[in-house]
C-alpha cells in the first residue's frame, strides 16, 4: 500500500495579522466615537450657555433682576441635562456677573445692582462609551458671556455716545414750529397752498389738520406700504405725490391706533383729490433724513414721520420749484386787512425729522435737524386817503428772510432698567433773520445761492389829481433798507419721558421775526407841487397812519399762521424730541459674527430657542 504525501497548508496565516488590526481598528473607532460625543457636548453646551447669558443679561432690566432664575429657565428650555446650579455632581450651571466699571465677576447679590453684564457656565458630565480607551470619568463646560448695551464700549448706566467704533442709543430730533393747536387761519392758509400746489379745492377744516398733525407714521408701515425691501430704500424713494398719500393712508391703516385712524380719516379726502400724475417726484429723504452710522436706514424702522408734514411738506416738494404765490383776503381769514394781501415765499429746504446718534467722543454733533430756510414776501393791498388829494391805492411790500433754525441730539443718557433714556439734551440754535421794506424778484425767492436784498426804490403807489387848477402827482416808493432783524440765539434743551412727541421747547431766549412799523424815512414819498396848503410832511403821516396799524392783524392772522402751518422758523424756533428715543437700538446688533467662550455682545440679540 502507497501512502499519500501532505503538501505544506499555510491558509490562515493572516487571520493572526486580521486579527491585530481589528483591536486596533476597535481602538480607533471608539477613540472617535468619545472624541465625537466630547464635541457634540461641548457644541450643545456652547449653545445653551450662549442662550442662557442672553436670557440672564435681560433679567438685569427687571425691577426685580434675577438672572440666575432665568439662566436656570432657558436651559430647562434647551433641554440641558442638568438645568441646576448644583454642581455637586459635576453637572449644571455657574451664574456670575460683573459691572462695567470692574469688570469682576462674582455671584454676590449685594453687586446685582450694578451689574451690566452676565456670564454663564454650562457643565456636563461625559463617560466615555468605551472603558479600554479611559476609565475615568470627565466633565465638558463652556461659557458664554452678554452684556447690556452693545458690548463696544457703551455700557448702562454710562452716558453713551458716537465714536467710530461704538454705537450708542438711537433719538431723533424735529424742529420747527409747534403743531399742538391748529388755527383757521392756518387751516385757510394750507387749503390754499394745496390748491395752488397740487390741484384741487380743498376745504379741510382746522379740526381736519389737527386729525393729522396728531398722526404718525414709521418709516417701517411706510416700506411695507410702498412695497419697498428695506427702510433705507424708503429714504431714497422718488415717488409721485399721490403714491405717497396713498401709502401713508395703508400704514395709518395697518397700525390701527385711534390717533392713526383719525389722521387716516381726514387724509383720505385730501388724497382723492390728488391726481396720481400731479406734480415732481417726493424724495422721502428730504421729509425724514438719516445721519452717522444709521446712514443705511436700517436702524430707523421705527421712527415716525407726522403725517402733516408727510402733506404739507410733500405738497411742497411735488411742487418741483418749491415757489408758491396765493392771494389772500379778509373773507378768506378773517382779521386780514380790507384789501388784497398777496403773499410770495420759496421754501429752499423743507423741515426735517432726523434721527440718529448723539454727538461723538470729539463733541462733533452726528444728528442735526434743520427748520426751513424761507424768503417771504408780503405784499399789502392799501387804499390810503390823502387829505386835499383823494385816495392812492398802496402795495407796500414786506420781505422776510428767515435764516432757519437747527436742533443736535446732545446726549442720550441711559440707566440699567429702562429702554427710555432717563434724559434726552438737544442743543437748539436759530440764525440771523431780518425783515426789509422792499420787493425781491420771484427768482430770487427761490434761489438759495443768492445773496437777496430787497431793491431799493421799488415804486409802490402813485396818484395824480387836480388841485386848484393844478397838476399834482404824488409818487410813493419803499426805499429796500433792513426794517428789523433777530439775531441767532442758542442753548441746551432737556427732554424726558414720555417722548411721544406731545410737547416742544423753545430755543432759548428766540424771538418770533414779525413785520415792524414803518418809520418816516423809510417810505419815499414825493409831491409835485405844494399847493392848497399841503405839506410833505402831511402826506408822509396820513400814510403811516393808514400802514402802521394793518401790520398787527397782518402779523397775527398772516405771518405768525404760515410760519407755523409750514414748520419752519422765522427768528425762533420749537424742538422736539419725538419718537424714536430708546436706549435699545435692537437693528444696531443682528448678531454676532462668531460666537465662543466670552464672546460678548448685546442682549438684544433675539435668542435662538425660544
Amino acid at each position: 500500500m502507497k501512502l499519500r504525501t501532505h503538501t505544506r497548508d499555510e491558509r490562515g496565516a493572516v487571520a493572526v495579522i486580521a486579527a491585530a488590526g481589528l483591536v486596533l481598528a476597535m481602538i480607533a473607532a471608539s477613540l472617535a466615537v468619545d472624541l465625537g460625543s466630547l464635541a457634540h457636548e461641548a457644541r450643545q453646551n456652547q449653545k445653551v450657555a450662549d442662550l442662557a447669558a442672553l436670557d440672564a443679561v435681560r433679567a438685569l432690566d427687571d425691577p426685580s433682576p434675577d438672572p440666575v432664575a432665568a439662566a436656570v429657565a432657558s436651559a430647562v428650555r434647551n433641554e440641558f441635562e442638568c438645568p441646576d446650579t448644583d454642581l455637586s455632581d459635576d453637572c449644571g450651571l455657574t451664574v456670575q456677573w460683573s459691572d462695567s466699571l470692574t469688570g469682576v465677576f462674582t455671584s454676590l447679590p449685594l453687586t446685582l445692582p450694578l451689574a451690566t453684564t452676565v456670564r454663564v457656565t454650562a457643565k456636563s458630565r461625559h463617560d466615555n462609551d468605551f472603558r479600554l480607551v479611559s476609565s475615568t470619568s470627565r466633565s465638558v463646560s463652556r461659557k458664554a458671556s452678554a452684556a447690556l448695551g452693545n458690548g463696544t464700549g457703551c455700557y448702562y448706566p454710562d452716558i453713551c455716545e458716537e465714536t467710530e467704533t461704538a454705537i450708542s442709543p438711537l433719538g431723533t430730533v424735529r424742529v420747527g414750529s409747534s403743531l399742538a393747536t391748529i388755527s383757521s387761519s392756518e387751516s385757510t392758509i394750507l387749503n390754499t397752498l394745496l390748491n395752488r400746489t397740487v390741484g384741487g379745492n380743498f376745504t379741510t377744516s382746522a379740526v381736519g389738520w389737527q386729525g393729522l398733525a396728531a398722526g404718525n407714521v414709521s418709516v417701517g408701515r411706510l416700506q411695507a406700504a410702498l412695497g419697498l425691501g428695506s427702510p433705507s430704500d424708503v429714504l431714497d424713494a422718488n415717488v409721485k405725490y399721490r403714491r405717497l398719500l396713498d401709502a401713508t393712508v395703508d400704514a395709518l391703516n395697518a397700525d390701527g391706533s385711534p390717533s392713526s385712524i383719525t389722521a387716516r380719516n381726514f387724509l383720505v379726502p385730501i388724497r382723492d383729490r390728488v391726481s396720481p400724475t400731479v406734480g415732481s417726484n417726493v424724495h422721502i429723504e428730504r421729509l425724514l433724513d438719516v445721519v452717522g452710522n444709521v446712514g443705511s436706514g436700517n436702524d430707523v424702522a421705527d421712527a415716525a414721520i407726522n403725517v402733516k408734514d408727510i402733506v404739507v411738506g410733500g405738497m411742497i416738494l411735488a411742487n418741483g420749484n418749491n415757489f408758491v404765490s396765493m392771494d389772500l383776503t379778509a373773507t378768506d381769514i378773517p382779521g386780514l386787512p380790507l384789501g388784497i394781501t398777496t403773499v410770495k415765499f420759496g421754501l429752499i429746504e423743507a423741515p426735517q425729522e432726523k434721527p440718529g446718534p448723539a454727538k461723538d467722543a470729539t463733541g462733533v454733533y452726528r444728528t442735526t435737524a434743520r427748520t426751513a430756510q424761507v424768503r417771504l414776501l408780503v405784499e399789502s393791498n392799501l387804499v390810503v386817503p390823502i387829505t386835499g388829494l383823494g385816495n392812492i391805492n398802496l402795495k407796500i411790500p414786506y420781505y422776510l428772510h428767515g435764516a432757519g433754525a437747527a436742533a443736535s441730539i446732545d446726549t442720550i443718557t441711559c440707566s440699567a432698567g429702562s429702554s427710555d433714556p432717563d434724559n434726552v439734551k438737544i442743543f437748539g440754535e436759530t440764525y440771523l433773520a431780518r425783515t426789509s421794506l422792499g420787493t425781491v424778484t420771484n427768482g430770487n425767492l427761490t434761489s438759495p445761492s443768492a445773496n437777496v436784498v430787497a431793491a431799493a426804490a421799488t415804486p409802490v403807489g402813485s396818484l395824480t389829481a387836480n388841485v386848484l387848477l393844478t397838476s399834482v402827482t404824488l409818487n410813493v416808493s419803499a426805499d429796500g433798507r433792513v426794517v428789523s432783524s433777530v439775531p441767532g440765539r442758542s442753548g441746551m434743551l432737556t427732554f424726558t419721558p414720555p417722548y411721544d412727541g406731545s410737547s416742544s421747547q423753545p430755543v432759548p431766549g428766540s424771538t418770533a421775526l414779525a413785520l415792524p412799523a414803518a418809520m418816516n424815512g423809510q417810505l419815499t414819498v414825493t409831491l409835485s407841487s405844494l399847493v392848497g396848503g399841503l405839506t410833505l410832511a402831511g402826506v408822509e403821516s396820513d400814510i403811516y397812519a393808514a400802514v402802521n396799524p394793518t401790520l398787527a392783524p397782518l402779523n397775527n392772522h398772516l405771518v405768525k399762521p404760515l410760519q407755523k402751518a409750514l414748520g419752519v422758523s422765522l427768528g425762533a424756533a420749537d424742538v422736539w424730541a419725538p419718537p424714536v428715543q430708546t436706549c435699545e437700538p435692537t437693528s444696531f446688533n443682528t448678531g454676532p459674527t462668531s460666537v465662543g467662550p466670552d464672546t460678548p455682545y448685546g442682549y438684544q440679540i433675539p435668542s435662538l430657542v425660544e
